[in-house]
């Protein structure tokens, strides 16, 4: 991939979103949060894309991570909207994880990291529209809800 081709990637939004330091309503994050988080963010960001396995981190603030990790526990539920690093870290934590993804080709990938690493407890959905963010009751109740792929909005008024 080319460089600008890497940097446009690093710095994509998705839906909804100019970029991302910016929030769904497209307003920039705090310059302090973003000097914070975005080296690290990157520098994951542009090891993936040059082929080089992830880190297990998720891809948050870093002031939520500790405070998610104390919540969770061996018997927590958890269902979350976007796939990825993030999702195998929650399934190191947590009993079971739903992980429901737009994209059919991350949606696999992500899989395919999770079998790798023998994380038996996650299961991906790929669901695109409304089938994104209407959980099915087949699924049962959950302990914690991350909202961090499409349809922001729409996940968080369920």
């Amino acid at each position: 991939m080319e460089k600008a081709g890497i940097i446009k990637k690093i710095v994509a939004g998705g839906l909804g979103r100019k970029t991302r330091l910016h929030t769904e309503q497209n307003e920039l994050i705090s310059l302090r949060r973003a000097l914070i988080d975005l080296p690290g963010n990157m520098m994951s960001k542009t090891a993936s894309l040059l082929g080089r396995p992830r880190a297990a981190m998720p891809w948050w603030p870093t002031v939520v991570i500790p405070e998610i990790e104390e919540i969770l526990n061996r018997s927590s539920r958890v269902v979350e909207f976007g796939t990825g690093s993030s999702t195998i870290w929650l399934a190191e934590r947590s009993k079971f994880v739903l992980g429901i993804e737009d994209n059919k080709e991350w949606a696999n990938a992500t899989k395919i990291r999770l079998e790798k690493l023998g994380h038996t407890n996650a299961q991906i959905v790929f669901a695109k529209n409304s089938n994104y963010y209407q959980l099915s009751k087949k699924y049962g109740n959950f302990d914690l809800a991350i909202v961090d792929g499409s349809y922001r909005w729409k996940c968080v008024e369920l």
